[in-house]
């Protein structure tokens, strides 16, 4: 089977969406990937796009919006869900977006910690150890330069990686 379009969830289970992304990239280069996201979290369509996707998708678009994006990223074309885009411009406003700069399993735990579990919590959610998410957590801080869950929060809600 070679798919000419594949839906991928930013937020799978397993490798994560982000992973199977750039397997399935490999795998089949001629397949165009369009992301889906259930909220609109923005750390993640730059690194789609970087990963060879041609869409980014909410959820919570009407059924022939996603006809449409299907049809366009068919044709080698990009599809950007207009919410995501406008929210993209919105939370940027010329900042980069300090995200960027971690692991995809440092941005979840940085997502599962802005959502107000705790180490423990994601530990078991994640079904890793506690030091391998303590290593997540302190790495991803020193990364962004921040110190505290509160500084955390604050910088989760400006670039939208969580809506809580």
């Amino acid at each position: 089977v070679h798919p000419h379009v594949a839906l991928i969830d930013v937020h799978m289970d397993g490798m994560g969406g982000l992973g199977a992304a750039r397997k399935l990239r490999e795998r089949e280069p001629d397949c165009a990937v369009i992301a889906i996201t259930g909220h609109l979290d923005m750390t993640y369509p730059d690194l789609f796009f970087q990963a060879g996707a041609k869409g980014y998708l909410s959820k919570q678009a009407p059924l022939d919006e996603m006809v449409d994006a299907i049809r366009c990223v068919s044709k080698g074309e990009a599809y950007f869900d207009s919410r995501v885009a406008s929210r993209v411009a919105e939370l940027r406003n010329g900042e980069e977006n300090p995200f960027l700069t971690l692991s995809e399993r440092e941005r979840q735990v940085c997502r599962l910690l802005a959502e107000g579990l705790d180490d423990n919590a994601i530990s078991e959610k994640l079904g890793l150890r506690l030091r391998t998410i303590r290593a997540y957590h302190q790495r991803a801080f020193e990364k962004i330069n921040i110190q505290s869950d509160i500084e955390l929060l604050r910088l989760a809600l400006r670039f939208g990686i969580t809506e809580n």
